[in-house]
């Protein structure tokens, strides 16, 4: 089922690197896995069709973060380039947000030739032709890791890009991720925080989002629009003047985006209820307060829908915590509140350390695999608790009378925050995706 508890979200990095690509220089493909049922042999189909000289696979996630239903997502990654290499020479280059959070152990597990660290668009292009006019030199490279000599290299820099392009849509089942989810997701802006920093990464103007709108209006039926942004109400400024570019554009959209509590701006929820948003998330803060001030009462003021990410069991999780946490979603009263139980251990971070000083892991490469960190005061019984809760549908009255239920879900645990240009000529490119999206490419033919 596809709705807001089960989204599945248009792989927009993939298609960044994508439009990266000149398509007067090289051929593009896009093979879209989201919703295949037989993975491998869409892509070995695909791989015999278009016979790619370079495949690149996006690794969007290291796992699907959740302790209840644990899914490891790096040997589907190894599955699909050993598949590849059974039926082509093409080289493979793997990157994406999953691989950038631990590249040197992702790199070596998945068995590829090289890999990208970052916002990559830039660097794939300029790679590619590298590769294609065989004037590789790898240490002219940032964020890039490769094998010299039978060992990893890799300076431990990042890639950055200016995300400039619009994003390439062909192959992509737009209708199908038109209707899933929150629909099709739109970059406004993104800080840098799961590499290593909270700078702010990449901004892009209202009048190249609202363009990028207009192209996918030209779809039948294109209603729902998510706005990709970390806080999309911080600084007020700017999301005003992209509400105000919507409002005049009037290109009848509903929309959501993320919220931060730390700015709860009245004037600004109201703005973007009339600019057509008509949903939000947010993450509460360590403050968990609800009072007639905060940008949660000021959402159900306005009637704007909003769902509440609330963590539990991390360090320091006690049974008052607990219950401050409950009483604050009671007080709260989002229209949905996700529930998530222990903390997806990434590298880093207090539970990482934790996890180290336990012998739980001996390096933080081993978190390469999925590893969770529940407090031991409340692991005993903290999870029967929440699934009870989960379990109910709390009814709530409203301000106007009315009954509306509130839904409590217990969902996956989300993790802790952790240029040259040269042309050699045509080149092919194969655009493959899926839960870690794929991209390939050869000698004259890149797949992405």
């Amino acid at each position: 089922m596809n709705n807001r508890m089960n989204a599945q979200p248009l792989p927009i990095g993939l298609a960044y690197i994508g439009g990266f690509v000149n398509k007067e220089l090289h051929s593009v493909r896009l093979l879209d896995l989201m919703f295949s049922e037989d993975y491998n042999a869409d892509v070995i189909n695909a791989i015999k069709t278009f016979a790619p000289d370079v495949i690149g696979i996006s690794l969007r996630n290291l796992s699907n973060h959740s302790y209840i239903d644990t899914r490891w997502a790096v040997p589907i990654t190894q599955q699909v380039i050993t598949t590849i290499k059974k039926v082509s020479q093409a080289r493979v280059i793997v990157g994406g947000p999953g691989f950038s959070t631990l590249p040197v152990p992702c790199y070596e597990y998945v068995g590829a030739d090289f890999g990208l660290v970052g916002d990559s668009g830039e660097a794939f292009n300029a790679l590619i032709s590298d590769i294609e006019a065989d004037e590789l030199d790898p240490t002219a490279y940032q964020g890039l890791v490769y094998t010299d000599s039978n060992e990893t290299r890799y300076d431990g820099s990042v890639c950055t890009s200016s995300f400039t392009p619009t994003p390439y849509y062909e192959g992509l089942n737009l209708d199908l991720y038109n209707k899933a989810g929150f629909g099709i997701g739109v970059v406004t802006k993104l800080t840098s925080w799961q590499y290593g920093s909270g700078s702010l990464r990449v901004s892009k103007s209202p009048e190249d989002i609202i363009s990028e709108l207009k192209t996918l209006s030209r779809l039948e039926n294109f209603k729902k629009v998510f706005f990709i942004d970390n806080a999309f109400n911080v600084p007020s400024k700017d999301a005003e003047v992209l509400c105000e570019a919507l409002i005049h554009a009037r290109l009848g959209l509903h929309w959501s985006t993320v919220l931060s509590p730390s700015n709860p701006d009245s004037q600004l929820i109201k703005l973007m209820k009339e600019a057509g948003c008509v949903f939000s998330l947010i993450t509460a803060d360590d403050a968990l307060t609800a009072d007639d001030d905060s940008i949660y009462k000021i959402c159900t003021r306005e009637k704007l829908g909003f769902g509440l990410n609330v963590g539990f069991g991390g360090i320091g999780e006690s049974e008052d915590s607990v219950n401050k946490k409950l009483k604050f979603l009671s007080e709260a009263n989002a229209t949905i509140s996700y529930l998530r139980y222990g903390v997806s251990v990434m590298p880093g971070t207090a539970e990482s350390e934790a996890l180290l000083q336990s012998g739980r892991i001996n390096d933080e490469k081993e978190l390469i695999k999925p590893h969770f960190y529940v407090d031991p005061a409340v692991e005993p019984w903290l999870l029967a608790k929440l699934k009870e809760l989960s379990a109910n549908i709390q009814i709530v009255n409203n301000d106007n009378g009315s009954n509306k239920p509130r839904l409590f879900g217990l969902l996956p645990t989300l993790p802790h925050n952790t240029s040259k240009t040269r042309y050699f000529g045509p080149l092919k490119v194969l655009t493959s995706l899926f839960f870690n999206s794929m991209i390939a490419a050869r000698k004259f033919k890149t797949s992405i």
